[in-house]
């Protein structure tokens, strides 16, 4: 019950965000080219209907451009005098319309006859229409049947309006749907609680639909790489789901599941660098100890090489002795004593 309300309140300032009176019936004001009116004096009568439809609660609020308030302007008689400047003195009949434009059907009209005087047709015109007085007991009259009339066209019309909107419903143009159920006066207690009731189901599947279509293409951006960059702009699409729609479920999931690839992708990158430092301190240790060995190895070399040297080097002095006593016992015995000291 709760969600519905909540749907409800969403549906209704939409709408009334568009319409000043939302409860009354909505008549859009069209004053086409007229042949016989400058454009000046057209737009002048237009205004002065816009006040009228204004007075009576029955501007156009965006939501239908079926019902019209329109008029067509007869000129009885027309008079210049001679001045100095020229006068224009004209008297016209203004008929005012509220119609149907679709079934091209009149609800109600009122005549007018008005004058005016000026220095041109379009000042004489615009002097005319202003004789039309919003608060004319003719007016409110006019309107009242007119808007009568269309509350009735809305009773016998409610169930085609229904099937309309849910034949747009079905083809997914959820907007249109709504704008045609919407439109709907509050006046018309009766279609306007159908339509209201039918609005809300729409605008939930609208809710729905479009949730889907979001998910659905977080998901597309998130396969499209399952890394950071995709996540976030997965995230980021994630985020536009209404919280009332049914996709949400999705959307949490889809949530979840990329919140745990990346934490997986996280731990097995750990556990990675992990293996990959204990490779590089087992290969590192490896060709420590391998130096350690070279070193030792050339040490040792290194001692036996000068260990060797002595030896040779003995060697050598012992076989140059050798070679020395042997040269002295060779030679002949031809030495002097001539002076021989006694101590």
């Amino acid at each position: 019950m709760k969600r519905i309300t909540i749907v409800i309140v969403a549906i209704l300032m939409a709408t009334m965000a568009m319409a000043q009176d939302y409860g009354r019936v909505a008549i859009n004001v069209v004053v086409p080219t007229l042949p016989n009116v400058p454009e000046d004096a057209r737009a002048a009568l237009e205004t002065k209907m816009q006040q009228v439809a204004t007075q009576y609660g029955l501007a156009s609020n965006g939501l239908t451009d079926r019902f019209v308030m329109t008029a067509k302007v007869n000129v009885t008689s027309k008079d210049v005098a001679p001045t100095t400047p020229v006068k224009i003195s004209q008297k016209m009949e203004v008929t005012m319309f509220i119609g149907d434009v679709i079934d091209n059907k009149v609800y109600e009209s009122v005549v007018f006859n008005v004058a005016g005087i000026g220095q041109s047709d379009a000042q004489s015109m615009i002097k005319a229409f202003n004789q039309l007085k919003p608060a004319n007991p003719k007016l409110k009259t006019f309107v009242e049947n007119a808007e009568r009339k269309i509350g009735e066209y809305y009773a016998n019309n409610c169930q085609f309006i229904l099937t309309e909107a849910n034949t747009l419903a079905q083809q997914r143009k959820y907007d249109a749907a709504i704008a045609k159920l919407v439109a709907v006066p509050e006046v018309c207690a009766e279609c306007y609680e159908k339509c209201m009731a039918k609005a809300v189901e729409v605008y939930q599947s609208k809710l729905d639909n479009d949730g889907n279509a979001l998910v659905q293409k977080a998901r597309n951006q998130w396969l499209a790489k399952r890394d950071y960059a995709s996540a976030n702009e997965a995230l980021s699409t994630l985020g536009s789901v209404d919280p009332q729609s049914s996709a949400q479920v999705e959307a949490q999931k889809l949530v979840s599941e990329i919140n745990r690839h990346l934490r997986n992708v996280e731990a097995a990158r750990a556990k990675a660098a992990k293996e990959a430092a204990e490779k590089a301190e087992a290969k590192e240790q490896r060709n420590w100890d391998f130096k350690m060995k070279q070193y030792e190895d050339n040490m040792a070399m290194a001692r036996q090489r000068q260990k060797d040297d002595t030896i040779i080097e003995r060697e050598r002095i012992a076989a140059a002795k050798e070679v020395g006593v042997a040269y002295g016992k060779n030679q002949p015995k031809s030495v002097t004593y001539n002076n021989i000291m006694v101590w």
